[in-house]
This record gives C-alpha cells, sequence and structure tokens, in this order.
C-alpha cells in the first residue's frame, strides 16, 4: 500500500512524465504525427459467489473505460493509457493515468522513460508482463536503455513497481492494495558464434543481474507481511546453441533473500528442441528451489518480476484449463516432453507430457511418492481438417497434488507423517466438430467428459462440458455453453449447472461489441506463477472495444 509521502513522490514522477512527454511532443510537432487509439469499455452486473465454499453471495457492478493511445513520428513515439472506474470488476475506483511512457530508437539503440515491460533471458531473473484478465500487471515506471549490436547486446533498467493485488482476506469485501518496490538489473549478452565466424552455428553466452528492495509493511497489511517482497538480488547466465534443427538453451540463476532466516535458492531451465518439415520434438527441464518471492513460506509463488517457465499444459479442453497446475518455485523439479507431427495436408498429432515433484536429494527425476507432492499432465490429441469441415479430439490425464490444499503443506518429504496427501485426478475426453457452410458462415460443436477423482475429499464425480457456436463472417459469433456436474454440495444453493450464452458483433472494421449473459463457474487464474481463485458470476457483462 502506498503511504502518503510516497503517493506525493509517485503523482510527481508522472507529472515529470507528462511535462517531459508535452515538451518532446512539441519539439516535433511542425511534423506530421501517426496516432493510433484504442477504447475498452466494459461493463457487468449480477452476483459473485466467494469464500472457500463458494457460499458467501456478494452483488456485483461494475463500470470501466480505458484508453489506450500511441503516438510516432521517425525515432520517437510515446503511449499513454487513461482508465477510470468506479468502480472496476476488481472493485477499485479509477480515474488515472495508468501508463505513460516516451520512447527514442534508432539503428541500434532504444531508450524508454516512463512505464515499460522486459525480460532477461527466458524469465528465470526478469520477465515484466501484463494481463489484465488475470488482473496481473508488473510494469515498471523508470528509465530502460537497450543496445543490440554486432559485438554485444545490453539492457539496463531502473525504477519503482506498485504492483497491484487483491486483498481477498475478507471475501466479501474485497480491495485492491499496492507494493512499493524499487527495482535494478541489466544484461549483457555475447554472440560468440560471430566472433568465431561461424555461418552454420549460432552460439550466444548471457550473464544478468536483478535487484529488488521491497517497501515497508504498511500496518493495515500485516496480515500479508510473508507475501510482501523483502530485498532480494538474482544472478543468471545463458547459454544458447543452435543450427542443424536442434536449438538447445539452458539458464541458471542464483537469488539471495534477506529474510529471517535468511535464504539463497536457485533456478535452472534447460531445452532442447528437434524440428524438421512435419515433426518437432521438445524437452524442458526445470529445478527450482527456494526461488519464490517467500522462501520461507512453502506456497509462495514467484515474485511479480519473474516469469520462469512453468513446463505445464496449454489444454485445448475447457475443464482442464479450469484446474492449473500451481508450480512451487521453493521445491520443485521436473521434464515436459511435447511432440507434433504432421501426416499430410489434412491429419496431424500432437502430444504432451509433464511431471514434477518435490526434490529428493540430487536426484534429477521427478518422484511418484504421495509425500514428495507429484504432478504428471498428459495429453493426447489429433485434427483432421478439409476444406469443407474439421474434426479434433482429445484424451488427456491429470494427477495433482497442490502445495496450498488439504494438508499438504504439513507433508515431509519421504517420511511417513501420517497426513492425507490432497491429490486431484482428472480423465478427460474431448471432442470438437468445425463445419463451414460457405464463405461467410460455419457452425463449431464441442463436447467434453471429465471424471474426476480425490480420495482426500472422498469425491469421485463427472464433470460434462459442450458448446456450439455460430459464425457468420465479418459480423460476429453466438455461442451457448453449459457446464453439468454430478459432484454433491453440502448447500442446496449451490449449482450443478452452469448456462452461459456470448455473442460477440463486430460494428463496422473498428469496433468489436461482445456480450455474455448466464452463470460463469469458479475456477484457478495462473499468472506470473501466482495463482488466484476466480470467484463464481451469475449476471450480464458486456466489452466495446474501438480502434481508431
Amino acid at each position: 500500500m502506498l503511504t502518503p509521502v510516497n503517493k506525493k513522490r509517485t503523482d510527481k514522477l508522472k507529472k515529470n512524465l507528462i511535462y517531459l512527454t508535452i515538451a518532446l511532443t512539441a519539439s516535433i510537432a511542425a511534423q506530421e504525427l501517426n496516432i493510433t487509439a484504442t477504447n475498452t469499455m466494459k461493463f457487468g452486473t449480477g452476483k459473485e459467489w466467494v469464500g472457500e465454499d463458494k457460499d458467501i453471495e456478494v452483488s456485483k457492478q461494475y463500470f470501466e473505460d480505458w484508453i489506450d493511445i500511441h503516438a510516432s513520428k521517425g525515432d520517437f513515439s510515446g503511449s499513454l493509457r487513461y482508465e477510470m472506474a468506479d468502480s472496476s470488476s476488481h472493485n477499485e475506483a479509477i480515474n488515472d493515468i495508468t501508463k505513460l511512457s516516451f520512447n527514442y530508437s534508432h539503428d541500434k539503440i532504444n531508450i524508454t522513460a516512463g512505464d515499460f515491460y522486459g525480460s532477461f533471458g527466458r524469465g528465470l531473473v526478469l520477465g515484466l508482463k501484463e494481463s489484465r484478465a488475470d488482473f496481473f500487471d508488473s510494469k515498471i515506471t523508470g528509465g530502460k536503455f537497450e543496445y543490440c549490436g554486432d559485438e554485444f547486446g545490453f539492457k539496463a533498467f531502473g525504477g519503482k513497481s506498485y504492483f497491484k493485488y487483491i486483498n481477498d482476506y475478507f471475501p466479501e469485501a474485497q480491495t485492491v492494495e499496492q507494493m512499493d518496490n524499487s527495482l535494478l538489473g541489466s544484461e549483457l549478452i555475447l554472440p560468440v558464434s560471430s566472433y568465431l565466424g561461424s555461418e552454420n552455428i549460432i552460439f550466444n553466452l548471457g550473464g544478468s543481474y536483478l535487484y529488488i528492495k521491497g517497501d515497508q509493511v504498511p500496518e493495515s497489511q500485516y496480515l500479508f507481511e510473508e507475501m510482501f517482497i523483502k530485498k532480494s538480488q538474482v544472478g543468471g547466465l545463458s547459454v544458447e546453441i543452435s543450427g542443424y534443427d536442434l536449438e538447445l538453451y539452458n539458464e541458471y540463476a542464483i537469488k539471495t533473500t534477506e529474510r529471517t532466516p535468511s535464504q539463497t535458492g536457485w533456478a535452472n531451465y534447460s531445452a532442447l528442441n528437434y524440428a524438421i518439415e512435419g515433426l518437432s520434438i521438445g524437452l524442458e527441464f526445470k529445478d527450482y528451489y527456494k526461488y519464490a518471492a517467500n522462501p520461507n513460506d512453502p506456497a509462495s509463488g514467484f515474485t511479480p518480476y519473474q516469469n520462469a517457465p512453468e513446463l505445464t499444459i496449454a489444454h485445448a479442453s475447457h475443464l482442464l484449463n479450469n484446474h492449473p497446475h500451481e508450480v512451487n518455485p521453493n521445491d520443485e523439479i521436473g521434464y515436459k516432453l511435447s511432440a507434433m507431427y504432421q501426416l499430410n495436408d489434412n491429419t496431424g498429432f500432437n502430444g504432451t507430457f509433464t511431471a514434477a515433484s518435490r526434490h529428493s536429494g540430487d536426484n534429477f527425476m521427478p518422484e511418484t511418492d504421495d509425500s514428495y507432492l507429484p504432478f504428471t499432465d498428459s495429453w493426447l490429441g489429433a485434427d483432421y481438417t478439409t476444406d469443407f469441415y474439421g474434426i479434433t479430439a482429445g484424451l488427456g490425464f491429470m494427477s495433482d497434488s497442490p502445495i496450498a490444499k488439504g494438508e499438504n503443506q504439513l507433508i515431509v518429504s519421504g517420511e511417513e507423517s501420517g497426513v492425507n496427501v490432497y491429490t486431484d485426478k482428472r480423465t478427460t475426453f474431448m471432442g470438437e466438430y468445425n463445419l463451414k457452410l460457405n464463405e461467410e458462415m460455419r457452425i463449431a460443436l464441442c463436447g467434453e467428459y471429465q471424471n474426476i477423482k480425490n480420495d482426500y475429499l472422498d469425491e469421485d464425480y463427472n464433470d460434462i462440458y459442450g458448446s456450439v457456436e455460430y459464425g457468420y463472417s465479418p459480423y460476429g459469433y453466438i455461442n451457448v455453453s453449459l457446464i453439468k456436474t454430478s459432484q454433491e454440495f453440502d448447500s442446496s444453493d449451490t449449482p450443478d449447472s452452469w448456462l452461459g450464452i456470448e455473442a460477440g458483433i463486430n460494428i463496422r472494421e473498428n469496433h468489436k461489441l461482445e456480450l455474455f449473459y448466464g452463470r460463469e463457474r469458479a475456477g484457478i487464474k495462473c499468472s506470473g506463477g501466482t495463482c488466484r481463485q476466480v470467484p463464481e458470476f451469475d449476471g450480464f457483462r458486456m466489452t466495446l472495444v474501438s480502434d481508431f
């Protein structure tokens, strides 16, 4: 949460950026500017069910609007976002400029002042991003310098981050709070292969560093003290080799955190990919230990400024996507194997298998014993398409033991503790049929069946998902979806079905209207290694996106 002093500093920083943007814009005002803008308006009204048992009903009504403006001329460009909300879909009142940046790019140099994103390597040391759907925005306000030359590549930045999070200690009265962190970072890339004059093989070495100075925990947020970021330093080394249809990448990082007790952790990510015409195979490896925002908290996620590879499956299945694996950056080792094969112009196959668990000494393979909280996920899919129709089929199995569920945090790996392990097992079948009626009209039918078993909760039930979609290009689409479950609930008021109607309408070429009415099932959304429960919603939503 921002203190009055920090808020004054933030307002002063914003004013300085505004003045800088106005001055630089005025200096090139005599020249023609290229200006684009996108306005997004959202409205919703209905009810949400929050709390662990989804038994707390909360009235929900929101209206929010934001406009993104981008102007460019030659080597100069500027961006601005202005937001208004009272309140937003996350119970936040806004009437302010929330993003402002000015950029100069010429030849091999790129300089940014204001709000920016970026990454080092594959995200182990630094990975900034925005995902509004997940209420995740790790932007930094400050300055960034980038140089990309033939001899070396270099990045450096410094600034402040006011990362927002949802305070849901009282689910019926959620609020949005802010952290106040300072960050400095740099990365150096050496193209070794160019020094050696190699033409067939690319060989790059990289090194990166990140410093984070966390703020003091406000008295009003003492319940969240363990999630606040303390002073941390991260250093990483990377190597990349590619050539002859092969690509090898490895990145290793060490992280020190000033907590009691002080902790030093590591993260290692490796990837080997092979691709030829019609076939691609990828093997990935992860090894994370004491690498979370709070190394002393077993259920802590990554800091908002790391976006390390999670090695999970982005499922085509709607039901499986509602239950993603929550990566444990304090103690997790695992692999992911994926393959795609195109048999001919019409037929393709794909398969993915991933496994992970807590560490077992120096063993580089995930354990299968329940005390190590194992996770496995597998998916086999096939596609057949013609000019008139397409068929997609898939089969998946997932078994997960999340660290934050049940009594899993109390379990000691490799020991008989007498504590039952919370394990969720899901077997899923999916089928989809797309029919092209003519050049403008199409129909899509999708069906899924999922069996869920959870011995900890003594549950064994089935979920069924079905949807029908009609599309008429270029005007839009309409979709009707239904989820039905055989799960038994403690409360008779808890629904066993969720019906929703969604429509997308393209108004001319630059306006898109999306409408939803019905009930959405609660689920989990993960971003940046941090997962949160999304409440159940029953009501009406509207989104209008306009490009100018």
